[in-house]
């Protein structure tokens, strides 16, 4: 199964960006009672946790900038407990022009 998010993230203030946080909500629509929870750095703690993607480069954006970026998440082959996760990010700013792809291994 492969996921693919697609996303836009915009300054709101002149500042350094050095990883991405990802988080996931998820429902259980088909219960007597709507159940679900999150695990986003607003919501109440649970046991699962939050994922820091680290970039490999420090990237500078400023106030009103735009990030355009996708993630793409799924098994891996050889192990099917862990997961690859695939970034795409781009930033045409006025002091950081990058466009990369970069690679993550969850265990």
């Amino acid at each position: 199964m492969q996921i693919l998010q697609a996303r836009q993230f915009s300054g709101e203030r002149d500042d350094y960006i050095h990883a991405f946080v990802a988080y996931f909500d998820v429902s259980f629509t088909k219960c007597h009672k709507l159940m679900g929870f999150s695990t986003g750095p607003r919501s109440r703690a649970t046991h699962w946790k939050q994922t820091v993607l680290y970039l490999e480069d420090v990237l500078t954006i400023c106030e009103g900038e735009t990030i355009i970026g996708s993630m793409t998440v799924a098994p891996n082959k050889k192990n099917p407990r862990d997961v690859d996760i695939m970034v795409k990010y781009s930033l045409s700013g006025r002091r950081c022009v990058v466009s990369r792809v970069q690679f993550y291994k969850m265990r």
